[in-house]
């Protein structure tokens, strides 16, 4: 019982603290061990990157030597001639629709005998001649209603249609003005005096009530 007794009050306690003591000193060397083993695996590639850039900026002397070298012979140069566009060559390239039916579409340009002055029309079916629609009349002034702004108007109108019309006036001779208008036409002259219907002097107009 004494042996016991001394077990437990002295030597396990007494070996728990020594074995507690030397774990934390393992976990000690453990820290140090992994401190210094990082600090040189740092060391030795740091000296490895400046051994490498030392080997990089060190002088290289090449031996002098001519660096462009001229060819013996020259190739022989082709011509210059002058080559037409050719602005249908990418037609064929993508997705799009290509219409080779007008001259453009073949060849790239237009030319001035493509071009044809605009057709006559059909004629008619089963044998009948064509309806030529027939013209407008002008419109007509009644006699006694044109004035002389109207007249020198419509002389002016007259003129300039002979001009364009087909009569080929010829050069250097303008077309005669118009008449002047007459006198009677721009100054009216007053009504006389028995059309004027006046008032007898007998009858008075009474003021309304």
């Amino acid at each position: 019982m004494a042996e016991l007794q001394q077990l437990q009050e002295f030597e396990i306690p007494t070996a728990r603290e020594a074995l507690r003591g030397n774990h934390s000193a393992l976990l000690r060397v453990a820290d140090y061990c992994e401190d210094n083993y990082v600090q040189m695996v740092n060391m030795h590639m740091e000296k490895v990157a400046r051994r490498e850039i030392g080997t990089l900026a060190t002088v290289q002397r090449l031996p002098p030597s001519q660096k462009i070298i001229a060819p013996e012979s020259l190739p022989p140069l082709t011509p210059y001639y002058r080559k037409p566009l050719n602005f249908g060559c990418l037609d064929d390239i993508g997705h799009g629709i290509k219409d080779s039916s007008t001259q453009l579409s073949r060849t790239g340009t237009l030319s001035r005998k493509s071009i044809k002055a605009p057709a006559a029309p059909a004629s008619a079916t089963l044998g009948r001649a064509p309806r030529i629609p027939e013209p407008v009349q002008p419109p007509v002034v009644p006699n006694g209603k044109l004035s002389a702004a109207s007249s020198a108007s419509s002389l002016a109108s007259a003129g300039s249609a002979e001009g364009v019309g087909g009569v080929s006036a010829v050069k250097g001779q303008a077309a005669p003005p118009p008449p002047p208008p007459a006198a009677s036409d721009v100054f009216l002259l007053p009504p006389p005096l028995e059309e004027l219907s006046l008032p007898p002097p007998g009858k008075e107009l009474r003021p309304p009530l």
